[in-house]
C-alpha cells in the first residue's frame, strides 16, 4: 500500500492517490443490471446499491486490504456503489461520516471538496477522507465510485 497513504491515514488529513487499482473492468450495462429494487434512487439518475461486496472481485480485495492494514474500532465495513447517470446528479452533499471512507473511482469523474480543497477522483483513484471530516461530492460526469467505509462508529472532537 502507498507509504503517503499510510501517513495521510496517520495524521488524519485527506489523500488522493492515483491509479491505485485497476479501474472498473465491467461496461454500464453490468452496473446498470446492479440497480435493483433495493437500490436507494434519489429520483434524478442517481442511485446508491449497499453492501455491494461479492460484485466487484478487485473492489473486495482492495477494503480487505484496507482492513488489515486499518483496523477500525468497531471492526464493520461497508461497500457501496454509488452511480450518477448524469453529470451534476443529486448526492447526499455536504457531509460527514464516523467511518473513515477510501472511495474508489470506477467510471468517470467526481470532484470532492474537502476542507476548501478540490480532489478529482477517476477510474482506478482513491482517496481517503478520514472521518468526522465534512466533505461535497459533485458528480462531474455520468460516473461509478465505490465507498469502503471502515466503521469507527463515533465522530471524533
Amino acid at each position: 500500500m502507498n507509504e503517503h497513504l499510510i501517513q495521510a491515514y496517520n495524521d488524519k488529513k485527506p489523500y488522493l492517490v492515483k491509479d491505485i487499482t485497476e479501474s472498473l473492468c465491467a461496461g454500464w450495462n453490468r452496473i446498470v443490471d446492479c440497480i435493483t429494487e433495493d437500490t436507494i434512487w434519489s429520483g434524478d439518475g442517481a442511485y446508491v446499491h449497499e453492501q455491494i461486496g461479492g460484485v466487484f472481485p478487485h473492489i473486495d480485495e482492495l477494503a480487505a486490504n484496507l482492513l488489515e492494514l486499518f483496523p477500525p474500532r468497531t471492526g464493520d465495513v461497508t461497500i457501496h456503489m454509488y452511480v450518477s447517470l448524469l453529470a451534476g446528479a443529486k448526492t447526499f452533499g455536504r457531509h460527514k461520516d464516523t467511518a473513515d471512507v477510501f472511495f474508489i473511482g470506477g467510471k468517470g469523474q467526481t470532484q470532492f471538496t474537502i476542507e476548501g480543497e478540490k480532489y478529482i477522483v477517476e477510474g482506478g483513484d482513491l482517496l481517503y477522507i478520514p472521518r468526522s471530516v465534512y466533505h461535497d461530492p459533485k458528480a462531474l460526469t455520468p460516473r461509478v465510485g465505490f465507498s469502503i467505509g471502515l466503521e469507527h462508529g463515533r465522530h471524533d472532537s
